[in-house]
């Protein structure tokens, strides 16, 4: 100790007094002694197991809660895609048109939420003149059978006919600059005889907001004289502003000016308008137009009585003809004839899609189809007895509920048909109500089917596409990265060149030239896809290929092959991956996109062309959008946030790093 002590003192000046000192130490055998002799020294084993880059990647990744629920997500919507088609047989190419637009059923009819039903509202209540008791809907549009909580919800005006509208009035005037004078509105000709009571009754509308003058008017009494030349008697003869309702006796009228003439032929009652005050709006209200009479004979009153219109909504929807017949019951104009105020009465309801196109419904069952359920013991029915004879032995399996009618037709052989209610599923084979987790389309597919159909072939597009851009553009990017110099500067060039010019411009070129196939698609999205992962490889390898591994390595003869794919991409794969994993979601909404161009895939379903087909779907079935678009959703995060659990698991010095 003294001598290195004097060693490192060589150039030193050491006082005299100093080496005094130094010359007293001494050295001691305890100075050297080992520090640990109470126990046996040796080498322990470690406390934990030796792992390889994988396992410990995969620990990792397992900790990452997010990264892990994202990779369930992923599993769960592989093998939906693969497994939901083979499992569900119902055929989307060739769908059934009994259930067209059946709303989402995850729950039993009444649940309140994804049940199958759906809420109307502002729905124009329908009474069926003929049959009362047939009211709510329109029943060409609903099955009443399937409408339930019907309440009535107000009453609206409306100025143009329709068949659920009542009342308002008959709105006769001006047709631009055509009429002059005046206009009219008269009756398809009828007979009158007034050998028996005849009178009219017209009622008019009072004077509306709308209308700041309502035109004077007059009536006339129009018919054909013995010569077939129209002849007129006036009802009122000068033009009046009364609107009150008015009533003539046409037998009494018509006796007093001809006493000896019974038969007037083409009779008409024709309403005349004032239209020579063109700054008003010139016109008459008509609310009705009544004709009595008191004659025995059915087919006269008939005749008379078919000018008839209470109401105003009724008498504008008449038509003119049937075929080449001209309907007697039409009111002509010169000018224009509008409706004006009816009304229409409101109603909402919740409507079961799943029982207006499977429950009870009558139908027309042949003679070969009640023989077979009577062969399965089903029911039990007599051809010769007729209805009365049917009998349910089955109710649990018998499509037939009742038989309303048969009929008979044929020669020597006689076939006949019934008229039945019966329970729809039942008779197209089903052993329950079908429940349709996605609903159906306006085709009548299965929307679930359908989805996942579009899912795989949307994911095969998406890997494959990735897959070959992944592996091209990481080439390409490490030669660039990695040799520098010329070599990545004409490799950029073209780089930037191919990247200026719009995918979507590349893509429709494609499509328009080569068609809307499958392999066209993944080569359009090919052309630029690896542009990205160039770019990401080439800036990592300028990020490592300086580092001093490298330059150990080369140093050592390590080949260029050696160094880009064993001590440089390894390090880089945590940032690389990232990118290559959300390229497939990436190439599904560039699909989805060009979809709703009109050139998406033709021959296959895709999410993107299920989109693009029901985009005109939102405001009236909206799940035919929400679904495929949760799917959608589903997938670009659930390979973000993979994505990000695999970068992080790879190369953790890059955690929370896009770079």
């Amino acid at each position: 100790m003294k001598k290195k002590n004097d060693d490192f003192r060589l150039n030193e000046k050491v006082t005299p007094k100093e080496a005094a000192k130094e010359k007293k130490a001494s050295i001691t055998d305890q100075d050297f002694q080992l520090v640990d002799t109470s126990e046996y020294s040796h080498d322990q084993k470690f406390e934990t197991k030796p792992t390889t880059f994988l396992k410990d990647s995969i620990k990792r990744f397992s900790k990452n809660k997010s990264s892990v629920v994202a990779t369930y997500i992923l599993g769960i919507l592989l093998l939906g895609s693969v497994a939901i088609p083979i499992l569900d047989t119902s055929n989307v190419k060739d769908p059934s048109p009994y259930q067209i637009y059946l709303e989402p059923k995850l729950f039993d009819a009444g649940a309140g939420f994804w049940d199958g039903t759906r809420n109307y509202t502002d729905i124009a209540y329908y009474e069926d003149p003929i049959n009362p008791a047939e009211f709510g809907p329109d029943p060409a549009d609903f099955n009443l059978s399937a409408v339930s909580n019907l309440k009535i919800t107000g009453q609206k005006f409306v100025n143009s006919y329709s068949k659920f509208a009542k009342g308002g009035y008959v709105k006769v005037g001006l047709k631009g600059d055509d009429i002059n004078d005046d206009c009219y509105i008269e009756n398809i000709g009828f007979t009158l005889d007034t050998s028996v009571a005849n009178s009219v009754d017209i009622v008019f509308g009072e004077e509306e907001i709308e209308f700041t003058q309502l035109a004077p008017y007059r009536i006339d009494f129009i018919y054909d004289d013995e010569f077939g030349f129209e002849d007129t008697i006036p009802l009122i003869e000068d033009y009046s502003s009364d609107y009150s309702p008015r009533s003539f006796d046409l037998t009494a009228i018509l006796t007093s000016a001809f006493p000896t003439k019974t038969i007037y032929d083409n009779a008409k009652i024709s309403i005349i308008i004032d239209c020579t005050d063109k700054t008003a709006d010139s016109c008459v209200l008509i609310s009705s137009i009544v004709f009595t009479t008191d004659s025995a004979d059915a087919n006269y009153t008939a005749a008379v009585t078919m000018p008839n219109f209470t109401d105003a909504n009724e008498m504008v929807g008449r038509p003119y003809k049937d075929g080449n017949k001209i309907l007697k019951n039409y009111w002509n104009c010169n000018g224009d004839k509008y409706l004006y105020k009816a009304v229409i009465t409101a109603c909402s309801f919740t409507y079961d899609t799943y029982a207006a196109a499977y429950g009870v419904k009558e139908i027309v069952v042949d003679e070969i189809t009640m023989k077979d359920y009577k062969n399965r013991d089903w029911c039990d029915y007599n051809f010769r007895t007729g209805p009365s004879s049917f009998k349910i032995l089955n109710a649990k399996k018998c499509p037939i509920i009742e038989v309303l009618s048969q009929t008979q037709s044929g020669g020597p052989i006689v076939t006949y048909n019934l008229t039945c209610k019966v329970f729809f599923y039942r008779y197209k084979g089903m052993s329950s109500m079908p429940r349709y987790i996605f609903g159906t389309d306006r085709s009548g597919r299965d929307m679930l089917k359908y989805v996942f159909e579009g899912l795989r072939t949307s994911l095969l597009l998406g890997i494959i596409t990735s897959a070959i851009s992944f592996i091209f553009g990481l080439c390409w990017g490490a030669i660039s990265g990695y040799f520098g110099g010329n070599v990545d500067l004409a490799m950029e060039r073209f780089t930037d060149i191919l990247s200026g010019l719009p995918w979507i411009v590349l893509m429709t070129l494609c499509i328009i030239h080569l068609g809307q196939n499958f392999a066209v698609f993944a080569l359009a999205l090919c052309l630029t896809g690896w542009i990205g992962t160039s770019a990401t490889t080439r800036t990592q390898f300028y990020r490592f290929k300086g580092r001093e591994y490298v330059l150990a390595s080369r140093t050592l003869g390590a080949s260029d092959m050696r160094l880009i794919f064993k001590h440089i991409l390894p390090n880089a794969m945590g940032t690389i991956i990232t990118g290559a994993v959300l390229m497939i979601p990436g190439v599904i909404f560039s699909e989805a996109t060009i979809s709703y161009l009109g050139l998406g895939l033709k021959g296959m379903s895709s999410l993107g062309v299920i989109l693009s087909s029901n985009q005109g779907e939102l405001l009236s079935h909206s799940y035919l959008l929400i679904f495929p678009s949760v799917i959608i959703a589903l997938l670009e995060i659930s390979f973000n946030l993979f994505g990000n659990g695999l970068r992080d698991a790879i190369n953790p010095t890059l955690k929370g790093e896009d770079e």
